[in-house]
């Protein structure tokens, strides 16, 4: 998930920020419901939300549910297919401040970790984390190589060594060659 600059809106903290939690990806239906590919890929994400905006848009959720690894939204004023496909392709955010609070320790939101830096054992800068990737088998951060270039590093205990979501610092110990020089 990615964070936005951190804008603010009566009744919000001036520390909170809306966050892009998804995308709109089609219509689904003649109600007007969206699907939306969740930016976690975890399509519970919306259930505890009262409130998404779309654009700038704030739009109170009717009904949330999981639909094949993504969620169907219906939102108060979208009536119809007509003006549902209007939103596809939007960014769907919330307030931070909406999230349900995390309770285990090594525990956090893949947005939290958006942007954050990747370094070896070594103290090797590797890149930044540009996103992540859901496999049947286990997450993968996708790292953005200084160079640009992307690479995938799979989420499993034995490769990231630890997370410093404060710090914005992900140390790894990834096998020679997964990460190309």
């Amino acid at each position: 998930m990615h964070a936005s600059s951190g804008q603010s809106s009566p009744g919000e903290t001036s520390d909170d920020e809306l966050v892009v939690i998804g995308r709109i990806v089609r219509t689904h239906g003649v109600r007007g419901e969206v699907r939306v590919a969740p930016e976690s890929g975890d399509p519970t994400i919306f259930d505890e939300l009262e409130t998404v905006y779309v654009g700038e848009r704030p739009y109170p959720i009717v009904s949330a549910r999981a639909h094949k690894r993504q969620t169907l939204l219906l939102l108060e004023g979208v009536n119809g297919m007509d003006e549902a496909r209007g939103l596809q392709g939007s960014e769907v955010s919330a307030w931070r401040s909406q999230f349900p609070p995390i309770e285990e320790d090594d525990a956090w939101y893949w947005h939290d970790l958006m942007g954050s830096e990747v370094v070896d054992a070594d103290g090797t800068v590797l890149g930044t984390v540009d996103g992540v990737l859901e496999t049947a088998a286990h997450d993968n951060i996708v790292l953005r190589r200084p160079d640009g270039r992307e690479a995938l590093i799979p989420f499993v205990e034995a490769m990231v060594l630890t997370v410093d979501v404060e710090g914005r610092r992900i140390e790894v110990d990834v096998p020679e060659g997964l990460i190309e020089d």
